[in-house]
């Protein structure tokens, strides 16, 4: 596959994006699962996670599933993927290297082929293009994860001292509402579920670290800031950062026959 800057930027994140997945304590995940396991829809099929990375949600899913396919732009978050599996002793998964955007499902022969097409917070579906070309990929359905609210302290400290925007994909509400309204203006009837987690926690300095990193370490070297001394200086004097989160998922199903 040709490399592009998309690509470059993915392979440098990769690394913090795997140790932000391991540190991650949420139950999110868990709580997707649940739902899409009561619609029934993951046993024995095959999945095709779009935007994979390093395979937060693939592997997971590749416990119910007949097979799994992860398909990403950044052969570094295929290569994270591929460990995370193998210390999981996942072996019903493989991996395509490609752009989401400009694959060609033709000639990849992946037309109708998956029982279910899933992404969960991919930049590669946040067209509605990308939304469509899931629905042509799949046989029957299609999941959407989107965080349309993610308050953390820490991620509110990192963005008061990065001065950055309120435009976080991280709670895109809008987004939603569009896919919403596109799904039922092309009667699919869409169905919408919510997952939250609302907690206060303690993290060491090295777990706060591997949590946060994967987000915003290339962005503190952008303005030549020092990440680690800045999360350090959020310790108490027991050296532990206190966390309080509240997050909340949303996640749409549809059936692309109706």
């Amino acid at each position: 596959m040709k490399k592009d800057l998309n690509q470059s930027l993915w392979n440098k994140k990769a690394k913090q994006y795997y140790e932000s997945q391991i540190a991650d304590r949420s139950q999110i995940v868990t709580q997707v699962l649940k739902h899409l396991n009561k619609k029934d829809i993951l046993r024995n099929r095959l999945v095709l996670d779009v935007g994979g990375g390093t395979g937060r949600y693939a592997i997971p899913i590749s416990k119910y599933a007949k097979h799994v396919t992860l398909l990403d732009v950044s052969e570094e978050m295929i290569k994270y993927a591929k460990m995370h599996a193998q210390n999981h002793q996942c072996d019903n998964l493989d991996y395509v290297h490609a752009n989401w955007s400009d694959y060609d499902l033709v000639a990849s022969d992946m037309l109708s082929t998956y029982d279910v097409v899933f992404t969960s917070m991919s930049y590669a579906t946040r067209t509605l293009d990308g939304i469509y070309k899931m629905m042509e990929a799949s046989k029957k359905w299609c999941v959407l994860n989107q965080f349309i609210k993610m308050q953390d302290t820490v991620i509110k400290a990192i963005k008061q001292k990065l001065s950055l925007s309120d435009n976080d994909p991280h709670e895109d509400v809008s987004y939603v509402k569009t896919v919403m309204n596109e799904l039922w203006d092309q009667d699919k009837n869409p169905e919408i579920y919510y997952s939250t987690t609302k907690t206060t926690m303690k993290y060491s300095i090295a777990e706060a670290k591997d949590r946060y990193q994967g987000r915003f370490l290339s962005l503190f070297e952008e303005k030549s800031i020092d990440f680690n001394s800045f999360i350090e200086s959020l310790a108490n004097e027991n050296q532990f950062i206190e966390v309080k989160n509240h997050t909340i998922m949303a996640t749409i199903i549809w059936n692309k026959n109706r």
